[in-house]
């Protein structure tokens, strides 16, 4: 990477509801706008396409990896804009049909999936009668995953992850040698801005600890 080469990056923040077709048209609307200003890669938020009454509600949306209306309408919205899209998180379907794999799926401005990551660091607590385990529902996944896109005759390669590393930070630091960020995360807030090398002069070990783009 250069360092007159700049990368501009939306991350887009949703207050999603239980309907995944209102999820996906606001997302459209966000995606367009941050298009506008000037972005050439945009992420939406994990369970930007749901946020069900019930754990269950997203088991019954899952899709089929490379197959169905929420991916279908992504990979539109990718060639439609000519962009990069990091796809949040969405429900695929797993090996046991109780559970999904959370994913977040990259769309390149052609409309392929060039990446693919499954959450692999469930959320769960227990504290007297009350609990919560994301892996009720999730299937957890097991390989961290990196891409490169090609801009201003530039190659950048990102990485891939989902809220709980922050916590248990699972990269090793040798895996971000020679990134162009260390992480791609959704953070609170819609926001698009200007990336370039002196960005992150360099890479402790904490930077890694974020959800998917650092911005």
């Amino acid at each position: 990477m250069t360092l007159s080469a700049q990368l501009s990056v939306a991350s887009i923040q949703m207050v999603s509801s239980p309907s995944w077709e209102d999820n996906l048209n606001s997302a459209s609307t966000l995606i367009s706008a941050a298009k506008s200003a000037g972005a050439t890669l945009i992420a939406l938020p994990e369970y930007f396409c749901l946020m069900g009454h019930t754990d269950q509600d997203k088991v019954k949306i899952c899709e089929k990896f490379g197959d169905g209306p929420i991916q279908h309408a992504l990979k539109n919205l990718a060639t439609q804009h000519q962009i990069y899209l990091v796809a949040g998180t969405i429900p695929i379907a797993s090996t046991n049909i109780h559970k999904v794999k959370n994913s977040t799926l990259v769309f390149n401005p052609s409309g392929d999936v060039i990446s693919r990551y499954d959450k692999i660091h469930l959320f769960g607590f227990q504290q007297d009668h009350e609990s919560y385990q994301e892996s009720n529902t999730i299937e957890a996944g097991n390989v961290p995953t990196s891409f490169t896109i090609h801009h201003q005759n530039t190659e950048w390669r990102l990485g891939l992850s989902i809220c709980m590393t922050m916590i248990c930070a699972f990269v090793p630091s040798p895996m971000i040698k020679g990134f162009s960020l260390p992480m791609l995360a959704t953070k609170p807030g819609s926001s698009s801005r200007s990336i370039d090398q002196s960005t992150f002069p360099e890479f402790p070990e904490i930077a890694i600890k974020e959800p998917q783009l650092v911005l």
